[in-house]
């Protein structure tokens, strides 16, 4: 009776087991970022470095994950994303170089171009978060010391959306660049690297 119990029992898991493996074989196409050690995130924002911005193929559907940084040229990233993906805007103090996945700030006064990007601003999931994460949730994976606050009027000034928009915003400072978190309604909906001094 023991034996036949037994049995039953491995049986039983057996099909559970295999029933789930079916389950999660149709989610083979959907993105999930992949969680990023604190440490990492932190040495590459004190690098000046974004390793997984996505960047749609210029031949065909799929999505790739591009490495740019601060300080990189307008024709570095014709280079990465195609001369024909970039658009070039400009207002009071700052040009911007947008693409779908993030949009690239130079000093607007700086019109050789060898300064290079002083912010970074990704609109897609990073470092391991999702558009549902929260402020909390990046609070405590980074668990380090941050600022923490609600933005005032005109500091949204680079979404695209900003009039009448506030957001709460966490914030940490590596060497000479700032990493900030951008929540509106609770949902994560912009990530910027920039260089503290300039942005």
């Amino acid at each position: 009776m023991k034996k036949f119990f037994s049995v039953a029992v491995a049986v039983i898991l057996l099909l559970s087991l295999t029933a789930c493996g079916k389950e999660n074989s149709g989610q083979a196409y959907s993105y999930t970022p992949s969680m990023t050690d604190s440490e990492i995130i932190f040495e590459h924002a004190k690098n000046g470095k974004v390793p997984e911005i996505i960047c749609h193929s210029l031949t065909d559907e799929t999505e790739t994950l591009v490495s740019v940084s601060l300080g990189m040229k307008r024709s570095d990233l014709v280079e990465i994303f195609g001369e024909d993906n970039l658009t070039t805007t400009k207002d009071s103090k700052y040009k911007k170089v947008a693409t779908d996945a993030a949009h690239f700030y130079f000093d607007v006064n700086d019109t050789s171009e060898t300064k290079g990007i002083i912010a970074i601003v990704v609109w897609d999931p990073i470092y391991g978060f999702g558009v549902t994460s929260t402020a909390d949730d990046v609070e405590a994976r980074l668990g380090k010391s941050v600022k923490r606050y609600n933005t005032e009027e005109g500091e949204l000034f680079f979404f695209p959306y900003s009039k009448g928009v506030t957001a709460e915003c966490v914030t940490y400072n590596q060497g000479k660049n700032t990493l900030s978190f951008y929540f509106v309604s609770g949902s994560m909906s912009a990530t910027v690297l920039s260089v503290t001094a300039e942005w």
